[in-house]
């Protein structure tokens, strides 16, 4: 965990979690175990541990946020630029998801930013908004890939599969990150997948103050309908010292051919929109 704690001691969140300040956990670990490279996160922080800090940590032997890194099995790519100038704040700080087991529990966006920081801000998080786990928006909403920030088909619910990193480049000019999946997608599951006692969706959506429309096709709460063919999706990530690029590339069968109609100003063959 430590080299994807920033300059300040925040770590970016993921799936439900929002950032999280890691200093006091670096506070308690320097004082059991004593690893200087945790000095890298506790040093000259204004918010140390009044129990568990040990006075003055040693000079740590690196920075813990000096390079871009990755974790594979996590499937978090954390890009940095390595501008020299300034302070270590004012680099840009890029996330990119993946994984390898498709996180269920978390959210539907493999191949989607997590994070875009820059001088102490984080401009995107995993949860655009939030109604808690009571209600039936934490499904259909929250979780759902069209709550996110990556390229979504069709504006469905993309499949948890395993996803893969494909490029990465820890560079002092540019940082690099692909990642793909191949996966279905599916409506979200139609009321949340929690039973509920009332009868979904007239009493549960009087009891929020919410309306969810029927479906044309009926389902029972819970059900996500048919699913699509696999898409193919790609997204690259590249930060210089100044700027991000994010470019994303998907193909598929039937559903490529939506996607395109779906994007205004988009002509397909023939001419049309």
């Amino acid at each position: 965990m430590l080299p994807f704690v920033d300059d300040r001691g925040i770590l970016f969140g993921v799936n439900d979690s929002t950032a999280k300040d890691m200093v006091k956990w670096y506070d308690l670990a320097y004082y059991v175990w004593r690893d200087p490279r945790y000095a890298s996160v506790i040093r000259g922080s204004d918010r140390r541990d009044l129990v568990y800090g040990v006075g003055e940590p040693p000079e740590p032997p690196e920075r813990h946020d000096a390079e871009s890194v990755y974790a594979d099995n996590a499937g978090i790519a954390l890009l940095r630029s390595r501008k020299q100038d300034g302070s270590p704040s004012s680099r840009l700080q890029a996330v990119v998801k993946y994984g390898s087991h498709g996180g269920y529990h978390g959210h539907f966006d493999r191949a989607g930013l997590v994070a875009l920081m820059r001088s102490g801000r984080n401009a995107i998080g995993p949860l655009s908004s939030w109604f808690g786990y009571h209600s039936f928006m934490f499904k259909m909403w929250v979780q759902a890939s069209m709550s996110h920030n990556m390229v979504v088909v069709d504006q469905r619910m993309q499949e948890p599969v395993p996803s893969k990193r494909s490029l990465f480049h820890n560079g002092v000019v540019l940082n690099v990150c692909a990642v793909e999946t191949s996966a279905r997608w599916s409506d979200p599951p139609y009321g949340g997948q929690t039973p509920y006692p009332e009868t979904f969706p007239e009493e549960r959506s009087l009891i929020e103050g919410r309306d969810v429309p029927v479906p044309a096709v009926r389902r029972s709460q819970g059900e996500i309908g048919a699913y699509s063919e696999p898409v193919l999706q790609r997204r690259l990530v590249a930060v210089t010292d100044d700027y991000v690029v994010v470019a994303d590339y998907l193909r598929g069968a039937d559903a490529y051919v939506r996607l395109l109609a779906s994007l205004p100003g988009i002509s397909r063959p023939g001419g049309e929109e």
